[in-house]
């Protein structure tokens, strides 16, 4: 029995979208990256609002939705010494993943960290950690 490919072409990028996800990032989730890489409060907010409006604009393109973006509850992150480099590197690999469908996504601030953490030998393969 052959398998006619034309018969799928169409269905396949259809179905690969429904099957594809992105979701907004927990206050708890991004408030923690920012506080682990910025030890001033002050930067740390600014990344975390940043990091934060990135990801709602992604799902808001990916889905067609209009959430509207607010600060990053900073109380809202977790004990850091529960915490490894390795899993804050998965952590932002997963948001760096649920922020990418906007074609003109801000990379600057993502890069900038995931640079920090690669320099600190984080290595995000090297944890089970994907969001909190």
């Amino acid at each position: 029995m052959e398998c006619n490919v034309a018969l799928f072409s169409d269905f396949v990028p259809t179905f690969l979208e429904y099957i594809m996800s992105a979701f907004i990032c927990t206050d708890r989730h991004i408030a923690t990256i920012a506080t682990a890489l910025f030890a001033d409060k002050r930067q740390a907010q600014e990344a975390a609002n940043h990091f934060k409006r990135e990801n709602i604009r992604s799902v808001n393109y990916r889905y067609k939705e209009k959430t509207r973006a607010t600060k990053c509850d900073m109380a809202q992150a977790a004990d850091l010494n529960t915490f490894t480099g390795h899993d804050i590197a998965a952590m932002l690999n997963c948001l760096d993943y649920q922020s990418c469908e906007h074609p003109d996504r801000d990379l600057l601030v993502i890069n900038l960290c995931a640079r920090i953490l690669d320099h600190q030998g984080a290595k995000a393969s090297q944890s089970s950690v994907w969001a909190i």
